[in-house]
């Protein structure tokens, strides 16, 4: 338990970093420590029960979010209106984040997104400067290519964080489709930076989210990358609850 909270007690003093910080640029180079004492606390923490719902309904997530911060669009990855929600916190810097959008999320795409079955409502966690910034070039591209640039900071996410991190994120950031010009007014809107930063604040304060991957489906809450079969039953049980049959 002690080290469960001197866990939480880092993250909670990252987010006070991020915040103060994030009105100016990190170096080149900044965050790797932080963002391994992150993913140690996503690997060894435990899943965590949300308030329970009465038996036979279907719980949405979505329900306990906090508010957008203003000016901020929901990112959402398949039919808005589909039966059950999964919600993913992530930073752009963290490998178990990577792995679970490269290894996981492809399966659960197939199976029960591109279906109609599952929306993922996919909120922003950086937890350093690096995923902040990353973070800022998705939003700036949109919700119509958000998911694309996502996706590719993930796949390529050994390409970019090198020794110079920054110049090879814009790279990305220039060959999934933005200019150079583009890229830059985009790190300086400080409207995007100050919503990302307090929409990590929130969830930290509002939902006790301390490490990436934190993910919520149903009434469950847990971190850390789990197997597929691990997303697919409580899946499987939240389409039980609304009485919808996988094909």
């Amino acid at each position: 338990m002690a080290g469960k909270n001197q866990n939480i007690v880092i993250i909670a003093a990252v987010v006070v970093v991020v915040a103060i910080g994030g009105y100016i640029y990190f170096n080149n180079k900044g965050g790797d420590d932080i963002v391994s004492m992150a993913e140690t606390s996503a690997t060894e923490a435990d899943s965590t029960a949300a308030a329970p719902t009465a038996s036979g309904a279907v719980s949405d997530p979505a329900d306990t979010l906090p508010a957008l911060p203003e000016g901020m669009t929901e990112m959402v990855l398949g039919d808005p209106n589909a039966p059950v929600t999964i919600i993913e916190f992530a930073s752009l810097t963290c490998p178990h984040c990577a792995d679970f959008d490269v290894n996981r999320l492809p399966d659960l795409k197939t199976e029960y997104i591109d279906k109609g079955l599952v929306k993922l409502i996919f909120r922003d966690y950086p937890l350093d400067g690096l995923a902040l910034r990353a973070a800022q070039i998705a939003r700036c591209a949109g919700p119509d290519k958000y998911f694309a640039y996502i996706d590719a900071f993930f796949r390529q996410q050994a390409q970019w964080l090198t020794e110079t991190p920054l110049d090879d994120m814009k790279r990305i950031a220039r060959f999934t489709g933005m200019s150079s010009s583009e890229i830059d007014a985009c790190l300086e809107n400080k409207e995007i930076q100050q919503g990302i930063v307090k929409m990590m604040q929130d969830a930290n304060a509002a939902l006790n989210v301390a490490s990436t991957p934190t993910f919520i489906i149903g009434d469950t809450q847990f971190s850390g990358t789990r197997e597929l079969s691990h997303y697919e039953g409580l899946i499987d049980a939240e389409l039980k609850k609304a009485g919808v049959t996988k094909e």
